[in-house]
Parts: C-alpha cells; sequence; structure tokens
C-alpha cells in the first residue's frame, strides 16, 4: 500500500505539521493572554479557549499526551475566568509547562505508525539551513517521511557536504553565511561530478523575482517557508523521479519535464482534453499499447511511477472520455485494469489546475469503479455495488477532518464534510446521511445548538456520535439529553471510533 493510499499517512502528516507548528502555536497563545486584560477582552479569552481546545484534542490523537493534558489545563484556565480578569501570570505559566510537556513528550517513543517505513535505498537529502530550530524541525520531517538526512549550516561548506554525503538532493536555503544559496546551486552546476544533483530552494524569499533567480540558477524546484511535510516529501520525491528519467523512456513516452513544456506549446494554439490514467506498476505493455493507440498529434508523458498524462489538442472533453475508454478496454486486462479522469482546458489556462481536477475525476472512477470519469460529473455507482454509509463529518480543525477523512474513506465510507454547524446542519437536512460525527465547540451553531435544532425538528434522525475534548460529566449529560447516540472524549484513537461507528451501523 502506498503512502497516499495508507490511512497512518494522514496521521504522519499531521504529527509532523504539528511538531512543526507548536512554537507559532504558543506564540499564539502568549498573544492570546497579553490582550486579556480588562474585563471586556471576552472574545480574546474565547479565541484562546478555543486553541487550547484544539491543541489538547489534536495532540492526544498524535501520541503527545503531557502536551493534551497542558492544553487542557489552559483551557480550563480560562473557562473557569470567564466574565472575570483572566489570572494573566498563571495563564504565562500554563503555556511555559506546555512547552515543557511538548519537549518530554518528543523524547519518548514515538507511537509506531509515526515512524514512516523505510527502504534499503532510501533518498539521501542534504539540509543546507544556518537556522538551528528550522534545520532541527527539518532533519526530523524528513527522518519520519524515509529519507537518510545530514545537515549544513553554511553556504560555503554546502558544495563540499553534498560530495561527502553522496546527497540524492538538496534542500537549499537563499540567506545563509559564507556564500549564498544561489551561488551554492550556480558551483553544483559547474561541478563536473555533482552537476545533476537537484536542488530545491527551500526559503522565506516569496517574491517572484526571488522565485525566476532561484531557477535560473539551476534550481530544480522552489518552496517557500513555512513548508506542510508532506507536501516537501512530495516534491523531493518528484524531482528525484524527474532526474532519473531520460527525455523520453523505452515505452516511448515523455518525462514529465518534456511533457510539460510540449503541453504548454501546444495550449498556446488550441483547448484540449486533458486525462491522468493510473496505470499498475511494471505494465510496460499497457503503455506502449496507450502510446501507440493516440494520435500522433496526441501527447503522452510520464507523471509518475503509476501514472501517464495524456494530452489531446483539439478534443473535447465529452468524446475525450468514449475515446479513452475505447484504449483502456484494449489496453487493460482483468489482473490490471485501468482507470482515468478527464477535463477539458481551454487555449492559454494552466495546466496545473487542469492536472488537480483529473486527479480528483481519477479518484472518482477508481472509487466508482468505472474506466473513466470527466470531471464535474459522477458516474453512476455499478447496479450491484451496495451503497456506502454516508457519514457527515461535522469538526472545525481541518488536521482532525483530515484524521477522520482518511480513515473513514479507508474503511469504505462516503464521508461529507462541515466546518462549521450551520453547514452540518444544512448537509443533513439536504440529504440524511448514515451518521453524523459531531463536534461540540463550532463556529456558527455549536454541536448543542445542531442537536437542540434536530431534537426540535422532530422526525428520523442519524446516530449522532459526539467528539469532544469537553469531558465534564454536565456536558456529556446534555449531550445525551439532547439525542446523541455516542459520546467520545478527545483524544481518541481511530480504530476505537471505527469501532463505535461500525456498532451503530450495523
Amino acid at each position: 500500500m502506498s503512502d497516499d493510499e495508507d490511512p497512518e499517512a494522514a496521521l504522519r502528516a499531521v504529527r509532523l505539521k504539528f511538531v512543526s507548528d507548536f512554537p507559532a502555536q504558543c506564540s499564539s497563545l502568549t498573544q492570546f493572554i497579553d490582550r486579556t486584560a480588562s474585563p471586556a477582552a471576552a472574545e480574546e479569552r474565547t479565541a484562546l479557549a478555543r486553541l487550547a481546545h484544539r491543541m489538547a484534542g489534536l495532540a492526544g490523537m498524535l501520541g503527545l499526551p503531557s502536551v493534551s493534558s497542558r492544553a487542557k489545563e489552559l483551557e480550563e484556565l480560562v473557562l473557569s475566568a470567564e466574565g472575570a480578569l483572566l489570572d494573566q501570570a498563571a495563564a504565562h505559566e500554563a503555556v511555559t509547562r506546555l512547552r515543557d510537556a511538548f519537549t518530554q513528550d518528543l523524547t519518548r517513543p514515538a507511537p509506531s505508525w509515526a515512524e514512516a517505513p523505510t527502504r534499503a535505498d532510501q533518498p539521501r537529502v542534504l539540509v543546507v539551513e544556518d537556522d538551528p530550530d528550522q534545520q532541527r524541525l527539518l532533519l526530523a520531517a524528513l527522518r519520519q517521511s524515509g529519507f537518510a538526512v545530514s545537515a549544513a549550516d553554511r553556504g560555503d561548506e554546502a558544495v563540499a557536504a553534498v560530495r561527502e554525503s553522496h546527497a540524492d538532493v538538496v534542500l537549499l536555503d537563499v540567506d545563509l553565511p559564507g556564500a549564498s544559496g544561489l551561488d551554492v546551486c550556480r558551483a553544483l552546476r559547474l561541478d563536473a561530478e555533482l552537476h545533476l544533483t537537484p536542488v530545491i530552494f527551500l526559503t522565506s524569499r516569496s517574491s517572484s523575482a526571488d522565485r525566476v533567480a532561484g531557477l535560473t540558477v539551476g534550481g530544480d524546484d522552489y518552496v517557500v517557508k513555512p513548508a506542510d511535510a508532506a507536501e516537501l516529501r512530495l516534491r523531493i520525491t518528484h524531482v528525484l523521479q524527474r532526474r532519473a528519467a531520460a527525455p523520453v523512456t523505452d515505452d516511448g513516452i515523455l518525462t514529465q519535464p518534456v511533457f510539460l513544456s510540449a503541453a504548454h506549446s501546444a495550449l498556446q494554439a488550441e483547448d484540449a482534453a486533458v486525462a491522468l490514467i493510473r496505470v499498475p506498476p511494471g505494465q510496460t505493455a499497457i503503455v506502449k499499447a496507450i502510446v501507440r493507440d493516440v494520435r500522433r498529434r496526441d501527447l503522452v508523458g510520464r507523471y509518475d511511477d503509476r501514472h501517464m498524462i495524456v494530452l489531446m489538442p483539439g478534443v473535447a472533453a465529452p468524446a475525450a472520455v468514449e475515446i479513452l475508454a475505447r484504449l483502456l478496454a484494449a489496453a487493460g486486462t482483468d489482473d490490471a485494469p485501468l482507470n482515468a479522469g478527464v477535463t477539458s482546458i481551454a487555449r492559454g489556462q494552466d495546466l496545473q489546475a487542469a492536472i488537480e481536477q483529473v486527479d480528483e475525476a481519477l479518484a472518482e472512477a477508481r472509487y466508482r469503479r468505472q474506466p473513466v470519469v470527466l470531471y464535474g460529473s459522477r458516474a453512476p455507482r455499478e447496479a450491484d455495488a451496495p451503497a456506502p454509509a454516508r457519514i457527515i463529518v461535522a469538526e472545525d480543525d481541518p488536521d482532525v477532518v483530515r484524521i477522520l477523512d482518511s480513515r473513514l474513506q479507508a474503511s469504505g465510507y462516503h464521508t461529507v464534510l462541515a466546518f462549521d454547524g450551520q453547514q452540518a446542519l444544512d448537509a443533513l437536512r439536504a440529504n440524511l446521511p448514515d451518521m453524523m460525527l459531531l463536534d461540540l465547540m463550532l463556529p456558527r451553531l455549536t454541536g448543542f445548538e445542531v442537536l437542540a435544532a434536530l431534537k426540535k425538528l422532530g422526525g428520523p434522525k442519524p446516530p449522532i456520535v459526539v467528539l469532544s475534548a469537553r469531558g465534564r460529566e454536565e456536558d456529556v449529560t446534555r449531550a445525551f439529553d439532547l439525542g446523541a447516540d455516542d459520546y467520545i472524549t478527545k483524544p481518541f484513537g481511530p480504530e476505537e471510533l471505527l469501532a463505535r461507528v461500525a456498532r451503530l451501523l450495523r
């Protein structure tokens, strides 16, 4: 199972992001505390409590129990001051204990799922970064993503470090002591042994002029800090794949850089259809069959090791669906079924937006077990395929949503996401789901208000599982009185949640 199909990958990505963002989150807590000097600062106290509440729930799910406990203490301190002045000294001391708890949790063994599986031939990444805190976080994130890592903190030592570490890719800051990142990249491109080493600039410089300068001196990619760990892992992987490939491979397919360049030129002249095709690994015969059967003017490129991308100039998307359905039926086998997503792209438009659309359509095709799906339309489900249970996830924390959505979909459920109470209520009214997972601290309408509205409406309602970091007896009792069917206190294990969901849906 690949990382993007492994539900534990979502947990790893959220944990890495939480660890990376923790110092900034603590700074936000401190700023909110400083703004609560007057009794009128109710909005600041609410924001402070909400941030502490979020940290408590998420940290517990991510294997950081001390952080979760200390964040709960801060939340209770703030809530107990409602209508009165917050004890700022006590609140600042709570943040100090929270930071200490973070350090303590990181010294403990990480949960088994937090360590990404490594390979014997894991790529070697050299991080050239002079800020010790950022360097430490980057090394930890990359190590947990399955890379072998090393570091340098000066530009004038970077080339030697690349040579000594045998780095497969270099993450390079621009502002470095001794020599700038731009100078380091120029030196690598002029080195007879190291000129093909991929370089990804990772810097806080974000202007278009800075990006152009980095790519002009030979950078393979340019990422602006702060970088999401999962995105950084994908960018490193894609850069390595592009460098490893020749312009045209043995199966006649263009490499990604050549395809993108040719597609850009073709789209300056006319509209086109674009398709992303998922091909099982090692199926060279299938790839050759598709390359052989498309038109001569069509472009066929390798997007990554599991996907090929096709640009069909002058073809409308519905027609491309029919063409590709015939191609895939002829090229695929029962043991190696093929799926594709298709969309249209207008002349002169950005290809990247279309790639995101076909990726979404491809996911729909695989889920619906249809050979080809046009973006924006849902292919009918097979008559004999049972409809998956439909679950509304009402949660405003995007990291928690990501974990829940990944776990539920991996278990065969169809999810509908709502990020506030009103969205949840509207989604439930529009199409009665099989279940709702409901956080209590939601914007617009709280979870309690959603439950009260459903109780007032009467009529059928789905099983409702409350997910909340509020574990006080009065909260639990109130939720059940308003019609909740189960109550899970954060932090909770995803396997426990799935077991409770399955029990209620039986």
